[in-house]
């Protein structure tokens, strides 16, 4: 809404102003209705198994990926470098 439309609300009187005010307070109130529902999910979307207070079984399908716990060695695989296999 511009100036020159809430001049023109102002313009016609008390009861339009009223009218403006109540409409802008049902819409705010739904935002804010809203915005503690977006809240909620946010936060349900967070938490997973590991963080979360929910058995393994009700988490779903959406569980991480299951993460090697072996270190690297460094060394290349295969045999010695140069050394003939069994079956020579």
């Amino acid at each position: 809404m511009t100036r020159e439309d809430a001049l023109a609300v102002f313009r016609l009187g008390p009861d339009a102003v009223a009218d403006l005010l109540l409409a802008m307070d049902a819409q705010i109130r739904g935002l804010r209705t809203l915005e503690v529902r977006v809240a909620e999910l946010e936060g349900l979307r967070a938490k997973t198994l590991r963080n979360g207070s929910k058995s393994p079984s009700s988490d779903g399908l959406a569980k991480p990926a299951p993460k090697s716990l072996r270190k690297k060695s460094g060394r290349k695989p295969g045999g010695a470098a140069g050394a003939l296999g069994r079956h020579a």
